[in-house]
């Protein structure tokens, strides 16, 4: 299901036109490490289950554990599977990382250990309210979703609204997400009301400046940017010709 979630929204674009094919090299860089890891996971379950060869994956368990061919990783939840490698992303939180190195990033395509930080490449964090989650809000596939945080204490820019609209509509939805609540009725966007800032704390927003946190149609981040400007760089990435 991951497989044709993660081709499905790129070929959808390529067929509406919006980018160019290239972008379906995009899914094999991407899901060749995470099948590749399921693959060896299943290998070890198969020797364990039939060779009654103590697992090298938990090194701490007990003799009588490693050796329980039911005993299981909790890397086969599959909930931490990401593609923090993918050229597909932008991250301006790290000036240094922003722009994509040369050098190859670590592969960990069933999740970091130890490494609780989110990053782009990242399942998006759920969230919801009521009738309002991030399923819902996802529901106009191929779109992504641009997830708007206004600095604490602002006005809404509607400007900064025109400028996102005027990237493509219909590339992406836009949801303003706020502490205080907001009507968007007349400014066509939805409003996610956060009292309680649990939203902030999950995409660990900081409401000093404008926030753009970008979920693609698979509920990866895409980009987490702080200007109008680094959304049209990450489209960029994706093949869509814009500037802003």
């Amino acid at each position: 299901m991951q497989d044709a979630f993660n081709l499905a929204w790129k070929l959808a674009l390529v067929v509406k036109g919006k980018v160019g094919p290239d972008i379906l090299k995009s899914y094999e860089t991407e899901r060749m490490p995470v099948v590749a890891e399921m693959l060896a996971l299943s290998n070890e379950l198969h020797t364990r289950a039939f060779s009654h060869i103590p697992s090298t994956a938990f090194p701490s368990a007990p003799p009588t554990e490693a050796l329980d061919p039911m005993l299981r990783s909790v890397k086969l939840l599959q909930l931490g599977v990401n593609y923090r490698w993918s050229p597909l992303l932008r991250d301006e939180r790290n000036a240094s990382v922003a722009v994509k190195s040369l050098e190859p990033v670590p592969q960990n395509p069933y999740g970091l250990a130890g490494d609780n930080r989110l990053a782009v490449g990242d399942r998006a964090p759920f969230f919801g309210n009521g009738d309002v989650s991030l399923f819902s809000l996802l529901h106009d596939f191929p779109s992504h979703l641009v997830l708007y945080f206004p600095p604490s204490g602002s006005v809404l820019n509607i400007a900064t609204l025109d400028a996102l609209r005027s990237l493509g509509d219909d590339l992406f939805s836009i949801t303003v997400v706020s502490k205080d609540a907001m009507d968007g009725s007349d400014q066509n966007v939805h409003f996610y009301h956060d009292p309680e800032g649990s939203v902030l704390a999950a995409y660990e927003v900081t409401l000093d400046r404008d926030t753009f946190i970008i979920i693609r149609p698979d509920g990866v981040l895409g980009a987490y940017v702080f200007s109008v400007s680094g959304v049209c760089s990450y489209l960029n990435l994706l093949g869509v010709s814009c500037s802003e």
